[in-house]
């Protein structure tokens, strides 16, 4: 029987940990036994409480901490009853030395799986350890890896997206408190400050369209701002929103702003927050980048800020590529389901453990 431990991010506002939750409660609801290993420090929990299955037991890097803590409990990773060993994350590490001292006896028990989630292998210490297998989310990964892995080590297997989850615009702007009169745009996140250069072209479009420009900033790592929220058409709002909530806050939305810098021609990268968000069937805006790069008419892009403000029109006009857009990203978010993803999974533990 597959007994699984997955150390990872947990119940946390972070792209590793979307996507251990996918993957881990499919798993779950299918009736394996999986056992979460997850940090004891980490300060961006979206959460109360974790599940019972949840063991918080070493420590990563958290923003804007220039002392970490250093401490990595072995028991739960050398006590608990476990065949595959799935790991991701390696980057946020703080105890890398203590793992590599147990990770024989973690070989010895179960076959290994590293995710690959970062830009370069040399941003991360996953490298430095002998894998089983290594799972990259399309074909640019699988062509870095390959150079240091065996390329039969490296399975592609995408990166699964949230379900589908219609929303009702007008109850959504009543839960919100925002206004049924005007359109919606929103960002979040914590580099909320990129945003800025934004805000003229937004206010030319809201003199032709009235609109709110709804901004969600986490607290805790986002630089205060509230003198931007002087301007009439923006509405800053500080919190860390659940998933129910922040789905919310896209159905009440006519579209999700995100800008983001493009990153080095050597670094792959994929969007955590559009796979998070698409699946709410609100038009996606944003920059082109590499982010965005293995995406066709899922996404609506914009390369500067004149094309940005023809797009924001074209969407509060509801033309043709909105619906377009819109049907694309279902079509997406169904074909890279958390359950066809999690099949995959299951295919490769099966695979290894014949071995």
């Amino acid at each position: 029987m597959l007994r699984i431990a997955l150390m990872s991010r947990w119940n946390a506002a972070c792209g590793t940990s979307l996507y251990g939750e996918l993957m881990g409660r499919e798993l779950m609801g299918r009736g394996y036994d999986l056992a979460i290993l997850a940090p004891c420090n980490d300060d961006k929990l979206i959460v109360k409480s974790d599940e019972e299955n949840v063991r918080r037991c070493y420590s990563i890097y958290r923003f804007g901490w220039k002392e970490v803590e250093k401490e990595l409990d072995p028991g739960p990773f050398l006590n608990l009853d476990y065949n595959i060993f799935i790991a991701q994350g390696f980057g946020f590490l703080t105890c890398v030395e203590q793992l590599r001292e147990i990770y024989s006896r973690i070989k010895e028990k179960a076959k290994t799986i590293y995710i690959v989630h970062e830009r370069t292998p040399s941003s991360s210490p996953f490298t430095e350890f002998d894998w089983d297998a290594l799972v990259c989310f399309d074909d640019r990964y699988k062509k870095v890896l390959s150079k240091l892995f065996r390329e039969e080590k490296c399975r592609i297997i995408p990166y699964p997206y949230y379900p589908v989850v219609r929303g009702d615009t007008k109850k959504a702007r009543e839960r919100l408190n925002l206004p049924q009169s005007k359109r919606i745009i929103l960002s979040f996140g914590w580099r909320i400050e990129d945003y800025i250069p934004l805000f003229p072209i937004i206010e030319e479009v809201n003199e032709e369209f009235p609109l709110k420009y709804v901004i969600i900033a986490d607290p805790r790592v986002a630089i205060r701002l509230d003198d931007i929220a002087s301007r009439d058409f923006i509405e800053l709002r500080y919190e860390v929103p659940s998933t129910d909530r922040l789905y919310t806050y896209l159905h009440a939305s006519d579209c999700l702003l995100i800008h983001r810098k493009d990153v080095r021609e050597t670094e792959v990268v994929v969007s955590s927050a559009i796979h998070m968000c698409l699946g709410s069937l609100t038009p996606i805006v944003t920059t082109v980048t590499r982010y965005v790069e293995m995406l066709k008419n899922e996404v609506i892009r914009y390369s500067n800020l004149y094309e940005l403000k023809a797009q924001l029109i074209g969407i509060f006009e509801n033309r043709n590529f909105v619906i377009r857009t819109i049907k694309e990203a279902e079509r997406r978010v169904k074909e890279d389901s958390a359950e066809k993803v999690t099949d995959e999974y299951v295919g490769l533990f099966d695979c290894l453990l014949a071995k």
